[in-house]
């Protein structure tokens, strides 16, 4: 291969791999895949959250890219985090730890992968890295010295295998005592001074020190001494009350119906909604679930992938002690509506049920796009302790989709009049970023999906749903145009709740429910704590 059919590129590399792995495979292979597995997918996970691509990950090691050194700690913190919370529910012999390795470096790409010695040195520093540590190169740390609260220290120069240089090496604490402290690092060039220095230093505050000394013993008698009396108890409290009272509280009011309007008119006029804030993923949750009050959570995908745009949203919703179910529906990618929409409110109350036994004592609903609009419309007519609806898509009583399954739906018809309902054929599907698809579906079936009048008309859903049910609606910044204007104006339609919200994350559709997840985590928490 020529050097031209080469490309060089400057990026962080990841490099993380998992400590005394060859032990717990010898102890028990099986339950170390399992292990491997489930940590390989969160750690997936959050790599993609912070923009990065997983470039390899053989065995119990894993090689990720990064754009932004930055995005790299950040993400590398996060993965500790997670891990450490995975691993609290495993028997301790059985725990897997993963040491992670940062440098930002020069590469080659090839393909989908990379080369080099900016690779081979994220790989020394990850060797460095304690279990459930960080190290990150010189060249790291000078991209991410002042943009992160993060506690730094320096560990020195250490020389690794088949590096020329030595290369400086620091670690990444993931407690906040160190925030913005460099511990340990001596720059090179003060050091030999310093030590020069160091005894003639001693020696004379020794000299001077004596000398003062005597001087203050004869005139100790004639200076007035100042004793400071320790602060009592009272006066301390009398202090740190006149402390709070000047400090600015932030009271959270359930929101009223007059309160709920005035949230949405801000909305409408692009101000942020009071109290909102971005999300933090995979973070700790705001509320913890009460011991005696369980939720159940049946989690409905999207139109397409069944998992793929919902898998960080229910491992968090896992990590919360809440109780998942997130069945395939008929809308997936693998069924194309091969079962009409009253077998899938049998799959959703097979779902519920299957958590009541579980022991949930409250149950909730959250769909993401096309499963939002199932989830509303189950709501509307089944009983819930609460909705919530993550950029639902999929209203079939919009002008957008008469307009474009028109044909596909008379199609349907007419089939179903000649007694050809439940015979497969080419039918039109309608998809934000797809556009309008061909698929193969049964008529009979089709037509309960796609009846403009039907089931998945968001409006005659939202019109109909019972006041006391509480409803989280939740409609990215950056969803597409057309929808997130039908959802702002779908929100006015509800009835008034004191517990109903309009949340807005910064996000695009399919990283939606990801980001909402702690607001869905806060928010579900608070109705079952009621």
């Amino acid at each position: 291969m020529s050097p031209n059919e080469f490309r060089r590129k400057l990026i962080a590399i990841l490099s993380a791999d998992a400590k005394g792995y060859s032990r717990l495979m010898g102890e028990d292979e099986e339950a170390t895949v399992r292990t491997i597995t489930a940590h390989r997918e969160v750690i997936t996970i959050v790599i993609r959250k912070f923009r990065g691509r997983v470039v390899d990950s053989p065995g119990d090691n894993i090689l990720a890219e990064f754009a932004s050194v930055v995005d790299a700690v950040q993400g590398a913190v996060e993965i500790q985090e997670v891990i450490r919370a995975k691993n609290a529910e495993l028997p301790e012999n059985r725990r897997m730890e993963f040491r992670i390795g940062i440098n930002l470096g020069d590469v080659i790409q090839e393909g989908d992968r990379i080369y080099g010695d900016g690779v081979n040195i994220a790989a020394r520093l990850e060797s460095l890295a304690e279990a459930g540590g960080i190290c990150i190169s010189g060249s790291a740390y000078e991209q991410i010295e002042n943009k992160l609260a993060l506690g730094y220290e320096y560990i020195g120069k250490h020389t690794v295998k088949n590096i020329v240089k030595p290369i400086r090496v620091y670690k990444v604490p993931i407690r906040t005592e160190t925030v913005d402290k460099v511990i340990g690092e001596k720059r090179a060039e003060h050091r030999h001074r310093q030590r020069v220095g160091f005894a003639a230093v001693i020696a004379l505050l020794v000299v001077v020190g004596g000398l003062v000394l005597w001087k203050f013993s004869q005139h100790k008698a004639s200076i007035p001494m100042k004793v400071e009396k320790p602060i009592s108890s009272s006066l301390k409290e009398q202090q740190f009350s006149q402390h709070k009272a000047s400090i600015p509280m932030k009271v959270e009011k359930p929101i009223s119906s007059s309160l709920k309007e005035q949230q949405f008119s801000q909305h409408k006029a692009s101000i942020p909604l009071e109290g909102s804030s971005e999300p933090q993923l995979l973070d700790k949750p705001a509320i913890a679930m009460s011991g005696e009050s369980k939720a159940g959570v049946v989690v409905l995908h999207g139109n397409g992938h069944p998992t793929k745009h919902i898998e960080g949203l229910v491992y968090k919703l896992k990590s919360s002690k809440f109780l998942i179910s997130h069945p395939e529906m008929p809308w997936s990618e693998n069924r194309h509506y091969d079962a009409p929409v009253d077998d899938a409110v049998k799959q959703t109350n097979r779902a519920l049920d299957e958590l009541k036994e579980r022991g949930a004592k409250k149950f909730f609903l959250v769909g993401h796009g096309k499963g939002g609009v199932f989830a509303l419309y189950y709501a509307s007519k089944y009983p819930v302790d609460g909705l919530i609806a993550i950029a639902p898509g999929g209203n079939v009583g919009g002008k957008k989709f008469r307009e474009k399954l028109q044909g596909s739906v008379e199609k349907a018809k007419k089939m179903i009049s000649s007694s050809e309902g439940n015979q497969k054929t080419t039918l039109q599907d309608l998809e934000g970023s797809r556009g309008v698809t061909n698929i193969q579906a049964p008529p009979a079936a089709y037509f309960t999906w796609f009846d403009p009048d039907g089931a998945m008309n968001s409006k005659k859903s939202a019109q109909r749903i019972n006041a006391n049910v509480p409803i989280l609606w939740i409609v990215p910044r950056d969803d597409y145009e057309g929808l997130k204007k039908v959802n702002i104006q779908m929100f006015d339609l509800f009835p008034a709740n004191a517990k109903t919200r309009f949340y807005e994350p910064s996000a695009d559709h399919k990283k939606a429910p990801y980001e909402a997840a702690n607001e869905i985590i806060k928010w579900v928490s608070e109705i079952s704590n009621y």
